[in-house]
């Protein structure tokens, strides 16, 4: 991939003219690829901030594998993140996670490159309880849309705000 990056860039073309014509990416196994990946693959963007909440609160990357988990029994939640993943990457496939009494309550993506280019963007991989670790920069320093689709998403998934009663604002600082 880098060698040809290296090329489109001597020939200054756009990284997206070859999106048609690459079917998938990461892996021969359909769970594994990306189908129709949208390239480039941009994080910084609502969703990529909405994800990147998503795996740094009720979410987890997997070391080894990078695979992507996201925790939540509410499934307007993993409805909305599994939207931005597709939105970010492509097609992606996702692997329902079902607790002891048979409800739904993750989804796990196999990608490896969706959980690389999360660690890129500031998560963390492994377990975050024995890791110490920040907001991310692209939340910290980044464009303001970027840090509202975090912050919703933080608050979606380790919050609860009662919209009826209290006006609710948000400040970038």
């Amino acid at each position: 991939v880098h060698n040809l990056m290296k090329l489109l860039d001597f020939l200054e073309i756009p990284y997206d003219a070859l999106t048609p014509y690459i079917g998938s990416v990461g892996s021969t196994s359909h769970r594994e690829a990306i189908i129709n990946p949208k390239f480039p693959i941009d994080m910084e963007c609502p969703d990529g901030g909405r994800i990147l909440a998503a795996v740094l609160k009720d979410g987890h990357i997997e070391r080894d594998t990078h695979r992507f988990y996201y925790w939540n029994y509410d499934p307007e939640n993993r409805r909305i993140i599994t939207e931005a993943v597709q939105h970010v990457f492509g097609d992606v496939e996702l692997y329902v996670i079902h607790d002891r009494k048979g409800r739904e309550y993750g989804i796990r993506f196999d990608s490896s490159v969706i959980g690389d280019m999360l660690v890129r963007a500031g998560a963390i991989e492994g377990s975050k309880v024995e890791q110490e670790h920040h907001l991310p920069d692209m939340i910290t320093f980044g464009d303001q849309r970027i840090a509202k689709a975090y912050y919703e998403e933080a608050i979606r998934d380790d919050g609860n705000i009662d919209d009826q009663n209290y006006p609710v604002s948000y400040t970038h600082l």
